[in-house]
C-alpha cells in the first residue's frame, strides 16, 4: 500500500485546503449524535450548510465522482505518488472507506460534488493512522479544482471536528507533507498544532508531518 495521504485541492494525508480569500461564513450545524452512521437516515442528513454548500455523508451514486475527484486532486500535487504502488485505486475506493469510516462531501445547490473528506472515528478503524484511544482522524481531503477558494476544505474539516466533538473524542490527528505550507496555515487557524512525535516516513525520503487538535 502506498503512502497514506489526503488533500484539499492539494493537501496530503489529512486536511489541506489553502486559505480562503474571505472569512468563512457562519456554519449552521445539525447535531446527529443519535443517528447510526450507516443508516439511511444518516445518509440523508445535512450536517451543516456554509457558503451555499451542504456538508453531508456521501451517497452511493456519488462514490465514483468523489473517487475521481480525489485522484485528480492528488495528481495535481505529485503524479508520481498517484501512479506508484496502486495508490490511485485506493483513492478511488470511496465505497471501501465508507465501510470503516465516514466519508463526507460538500455539494452545491445542483448536487454537484465539490469535495470530500474521510473522517476516521477512532483507532480501531482500518483507516486510522494513530493509536490514541481517544483520537479521531482526518484523511483524504480533496477539493475539485473549480471549487478552490470557496472554503470547501475548511467546511469539510470543521464538519470532522464537529463529528469528533459530538462523539466525545479527546483529540483529532492528521498528517501533511512539507510542501503544504498553505494547508499548515489552515490547520493552525482551526487550532491544530504541529506535533513532531506524530511524524513518520512511509517510504524512504517521504515524510508525513503530524498535527494534533486537542478537544478537551
Amino acid at each position: 500500500m502506498g503512502p497514506q495521504m489526503g488533500t484539499e485541492p492539494h493537501g496530503i494525508c489529512g486536511v489541506s485546503p489553502g486559505p480562503t480569500a474571505r472569512p468563512p461564513a457562519a456554519l449552521t450545524t445539525v447535531r446527529q449524535d443519535d443517528v447510526p452512521i450507516r443508516s439511511s437516515a444518516y445518509a440523508a442528513t445535512v450536517l451543516s450548510t456554509v457558503g451555499g454548500m451542504d456538508i453531508r455523508p456521501v451517497r452511493p451514486h456519488e462514490h465514483d465522482a468523489l473517487g475521481e475527484l480525489t485522484v485528480a486532486a492528488y495528481a495535481a500535487i505529485d503524479p508520481a505518488v498517484v501512479d506508484g504502488d496502486g495508490y490511485a485505486g485506493e483513492l478511488r475506493d470511496v465505497a471501501g472507506r465508507v465501510a470503516d469510516a465516514e466519508v463526507l462531501v460538500a455539494v452545491d445547490d445542483a448536487g454537484t460534488v465539490l469535495g470530500g473528506v474521510t473522517y476516521v472515528p477512532g483507532p480501531d478503524s482500518a483507516w486510522a493512522e494513530f493509536s490514541e484511544p481517544d483520537g479521531a482522524g482526518i484523511r483524504m481531503l480533496a477539493v475539485a479544482p473549480g471549487a478552490r477558494g470557496r472554503g470547501v476544505g475548511e467546511a469539510l474539516s470543521r464538519a470532522c471536528v464537529d463529528r469528533a466533538r459530538a462523539a466525545g473524542r479527546g483529540q483529532i490527528l492528521l498528517h501533511s507533507t512539507d510542501r503544504m505550507a498553505a494547508a499548515h496555515r489552515l490547520y493552525q487557524r482551526l487550532g491544530f498544532a504541529r506535533d513532531g512525535s506524530l511524524d513518520w516516513e512511509p517510504v524512504p525520503g517521504f515524510w508525513l508531518r503530524g498535527f494534533r487538535l486537542r478537544l478537551d
